[in-house]
């Protein structure tokens, strides 16, 4: 036999030996162990986070983001859906997270809000069957709102308005919701019944959006996070100017300039350009009552409060995690950055705590005001 035949002839041997031992072994017990089982309260289950709105948009990218990167975070990884339930201005989809069967209340069904979902509660609008304070707060991303103008209303700062040649035109949708704060903080600054003309109808923040960029009207209002992101372009070539932002609540009672965009000046600054003096009395009060409920958790996350305790710990322990997860800061974020703060941990358990105590006699004059003057009930 050749050496080359010796070699195949050796190599067949050890290749039937090392199998005869493979053999061997698993008859004998010493078959390769099994994965670990997965461990965790999640393991093996699946997760449902309610969208109240529409897909695309701010607050379903902000959904989004959550969805890819909660599961990740929790013990056996489990799978983590988006389930959008638009309606009604977002109550649709939170009376259903309300309306949750028992069984399904054990951390396993999630829900999104922004200030739509917020303010309804606050007014105890029709059509409202849901209470905040039964939901428990994980994460809680904070942003503000903004005032803008087109090139061609001639806007630059709030001074301006008081030389307006015609009143500007601010595409409204039904006076409720998010709709709500833009009322007061035009009706703290005075400018509601002339300035600006409120133009009521329009079917989402897509819409309004569209109007100003197609000149329909002259003036809109929106995030600051979404003027950057989706209307950028228009502002870095100088077609949309910011005029002022609603400002951020600065913890002591005051009001302070929003971070991303510091050099605007929010509504304190413009009630005091417009008329020399900062503003006071009960509608300026019921804006800024309403500012700090809204501001904080402009987009949050939030589970039943009879969740399991073992459920609610994993929970608020990934988001925290989740909120300082870079892949989380580039979809959400500004340039890979999240410029405002996210609760998460006893920061969001403390905004729970606001919501429940909040003045009850600045939210029934909001209330009254609101539904004699705009119709909102």
């Amino acid at each position: 036999m050749s050496a080359y035949g010796r070699n195949l002839h050796r190599r067949g041997r050890n290749v039937l030996a090392a199998g005869l031992a493979a053999v061997l072994a698993t008859a004998y017990g010493a078959a390769p162990q099994p994965a670990a089982a997965q461990t965790g309260y999640f393991a093996g289950k699946t997760i449902e986070l309610i969208v109240p709105y529409a897909p695309g948009g701010g607050a379903d990218r902000f959904g989004r983001a959550i969805a890819a990167n909660l599961g990740k975070y929790l013990e056996g990884q489990p799978t983590v859906q988006v389930l959008n339930v638009p309606g009604a201005d977002t109550l649709t989809g939170m009376n259903q997270f309300a309306k949750t069967r028992a069984e399904a209340r054990d951390g396993t069904t999630l829900a999104l809000t922004a200030i739509s979902g917020i303010i309804p509660w606050a007014l105890d609008q029709e059509g409202v069957d849901y209470d905040l304070t039964t939901f428990e707060p994980l994460l809680g991303y904070s942003s503000s709102r903004m005032f803008y103008a087109s090139k061609a209303a001639g806007v630059n700062t709030p001074a301006d308005l008081n030389a307006l040649a015609e009143p500007l035109t601010l595409p409204m949708e039904t006076g409720a919701g998010s709709d709500v704060l833009t009322i007061l903080a035009l009706e703290s600054l005075g400018l509601a019944d002339g300035q600006i003309q409120l133009i009521f109808g329009y079917d989402g923040s897509a819409a309004k959006r569209l109007a100003v960029e197609s000149g329909e009207t002259t003036m809109g209002d929106t995030s600051v996070d979404t003027f950057l992101s989706f209307l950028g372009e228009l502002y870095r070539a100088g077609d949309l100017v910011p005029v002022m932002t609603y400002g951020v609540p600065d913890g002591e009672g005051g009001l302070a300039r929003d971070p991303i965009l510091p050099e605007v000046p929010n509504i304190y600054d413009a009630h005091v350009a417009l008329y020399g003096s900062p503003p006071s009395g009960e509608k300026w009060e019921a804006y800024n009552a309403l500012l700090s409920l809204v501001t904080p958790f402009f987009y949050g996350i939030y589970t039943h409060v009879e969740a399991p305790d073992a459920a609610k710990a994993e929970l608020r322990a990934a988001m925290a995690k989740v909120a300082a997860d870079p892949e989380f800061a580039k979809v959400v974020g500004i340039d890979g950055v999240l410029p405002n703060k996210v609760y998460v941990g006893d920061d969001a358990l403390q905004f729970g705590e606001t919501l429940r105590t909040t003045d009850p006699e600045t939210l029934a004059w909001m209330r009254a005001f609101m539904a004699e003057k705009y119709g909102v009930k």
